[in-house]
């Protein structure tokens, strides 16, 4: 008895007999698709205390409003000065490295996603809330924050429907240029 070819063992698989059907009366399936996003913690304070004193790996200093790359977990140092390159900040630039001038962020300081393409920034909002469901902007409540696995939900659909240019266009900052700059002014004071 032979082994059975790589044919026969296709054709008797399910997922392929699924897929065949599938085309055969013109149904598109739909393949899950993994996550284009870092994993991230389930607790907040795990993420920040791993990052916090991280150092930024353009200008490797701590920077003073950290932000993480969701798309490929590098720190950046946001609205800094210091990581300037022909007048864009980091996270424009490192968004035209990694994700091809599209990429989503989140600001430590502040517990919130920040997207950004090309040059245009916007704030999505919080990947992480308390127990009543609530973000806390700015990290001034002290309450727990867990990863909220809706909004995680809801930020890859965006993503993956490539609706971030129209939620920026829709959402802008009333300074879009200022947006990381009013940030940072608002921590040191």
């Amino acid at each position: 008895s032979r082994a059975p070819s790589q044919a026969t063992r296709l054709c008797t698989e399910p997922a392929h007999h699924a897929r065949w059907w599938g085309r055969a009366i013109g149904l598109a399936l739909p393949l899950a698709q993994p996550s284009p996003f870092i994993a991230l913690p389930s607790s907040y304070s795990e993420l920040y205390n791993r990052h916090i004193h991280a150092r930024c790996t353009a200008c490797n200093r701590v920077p003073t409003q950290p932000a993480v790359c969701l798309l490929c977990g590098a720190l950046v140092c946001a609205g800094g000065g210091c990581c300037r390159r022909a007048g864009d900040d980091e996270c424009t630039w490192h968004a035209a490295e990694c994700g091809r001038g599209l990429c989503a962020y989140i600001v430590l300081k502040f517990s919130t996603t920040l997207l950004c393409v090309g040059r245009r920034h916007s704030w999505w909002g919080s990947l992480y809330l308390d127990m009543h469901g609530e973000e806390d902007r700015g990290l001034t409540r002290g309450r727990p924050l867990l990863l909220n696995s809706q909004r995680m939900r809801a930020l890859q659909s965006l993503w993956e429907s490539h609706g971030v240019r129209e939620y920026i266009a829709q959402h802008p900052p009333q300074f879009p240029h200022l947006i990381l700059l009013r940030m940072r002014g608002r921590l040191t004071q």
